[in-house]
């Protein structure tokens, strides 16, 4: 279980882990989004809250929306449609 990526202004997205699958590539796919919505980042809280797994021990302290959005919390396409619909 890996600890997530400190949030930085300077950092190249396709190096961060996603903070889903906690890898860099999830099958060869690099390209990562920033959680910034504020309807997928309630959507995200409250699965990792659900199912108090992996993904909620790397967010564990990050209990609102706001500090979803503060962790800068980077995310592969597929994984976070698969993670909402667990």
């Amino acid at each position: 279980m890996g600890k997530r990526e400190q949030p930085s202004q300077n950092t190249i997205v396709y190096r961060l882990k996603c903070v889903i699958c906690d890898k860099v590539q999830d099958g060869g796919v690099s390209q990562k989004y920033r959680i910034s919505e504020r309807g997928r980042a309630e959507n995200f809280l409250e699965a990792a809250l659900l199912l108090k797994d992996d993904v909620y021990i790397r967010i564990a302290d990050l209990d609102t929306i706001e500090k979803i959005f503060g962790a800068d919390l980077y995310y592969h396409g597929k994984c976070l449609n698969k993670y909402l619909k667990k």
